[in-house]
């Protein structure tokens, strides 16, 4: 949908569409009711390359970048912001 709305909207209208995708977020309700018990969290850090949760303000810093003059050609993204636990995850299962 990200995607169609950058081709849609950029074209017509000239407004960019990305998107943020993070990982755990450290003291977010998320993390607080899918990470329940200290052996779960301890799993979850050890999932993250980075060996920890990211932080709200890292989050908000990736948005205020996308908001910024120096990402105005940057249309139809999708970032994945999660200290490469994704990453991971894919070389684990391959």
């Amino acid at each position: 949908m990200m995607r169609t709305l950058a081709v849609e909207w950029g074209s017509k209208y000239g407004i960019r569409v990305n998107c943020i995708a993070p990982g755990p977020i450290e003291n977010t309700e998320g993390v607080a009711r899918l990470i329940e018990t200290r052996n779960v969290y301890q799993e979850a850090i050890n999932s993250v390359p980075l060996k920890r949760f990211g932080k709200a303000e890292e989050i908000a810093n990736l948005a205020n970048f996308l908001l910024s003059p120096e990402a105005e050609y940057m249309n139809g993204e999708c970032i994945t912001m999660d200290g490469g636990r994704w990453l991971n995850n894919q070389i684990i299962k391959n």
